[in-house]
């Protein structure tokens, strides 16, 4: 909100413009990766598409002084959501890693693994402004964070993309199986 000028409506609706774009290009991306037979490269594009949006957001009006549009950001936004689509591949490609005997607690664990992403990475930024803050600890104080403040404490969004990138190296990709499991089916 501070560094951007945008109201809380025009905030609201750049998420709209975010669900949006990961809502309508999902069933897209499943099939494209169907028929690919490729899992592991649409995820890492979309990861590489994510950590290069979310790091101009993110870093450009430090770096340059310069702000995005607020119809800009809507796009951003948009294809932000676009690369999250790639979503339910991850259970595709944990699925199909396994034998189908455990697929249950496959889903089950990759399912737990993205929540804890979700309950690890809120009070982490919380913690990280607080740091850069210098007011770590003082948790009944209401405090006044500068755009530095969230700039610091938001990098950890690209950085942890980065870091998916560099583990994605390590996961083997299920192509075949995939192209195998077609041929069953014919």
């Amino acid at each position: 909100h501070n560094v951007y000028k945008l109201d809380k409506s025009q905030i609201s609706l750049i998420m709209v413009s975010f669900f949006a774009g990961w809502t309508i290009v999902n069933p897209f991306l499943s099939a494209i990766s169907d028929n690919l037979q490729k899992r592991c490269m649409p995820i890492v594009l979309t990861i590489l598409l994510d950590a290069v949006l979310f790091s101009l957001v993110i870093f450009t009006p430090s770096l340059t002084g310069h702000i995005f549009s607020y119809n800009t950001m809507l796009v951003i936004f948009f294809f932000i959501g676009v690369a999250t689509g790639t979503h339910p591949l991850v259970f595709a490609l944990a699925k199909e890693n396994f034998p189908i005997r455990i697929a249950g607690t496959v889903i089950a664990c990759t399912n737990t693994l993205i929540m804890l992403g979700g309950l690890l990475f809120q009070p982490l930024v919380g913690i990280l402004l607080d740091l850069h803050h210098g007011s770590t600890f003082q948790s009944y104080i209401i405090q006044q964070y500068t755009s530095s403040d969230y700039t610091f404490a938001l990098s950890i969004i690209p950085i942890s993309l980065m870091l998916c990138l560099i583990l994605m190296y390590f996961v083997k990709e299920t192509g075949q199986r995939l192209s195998d499991h077609k041929d069953e089916n014919e």
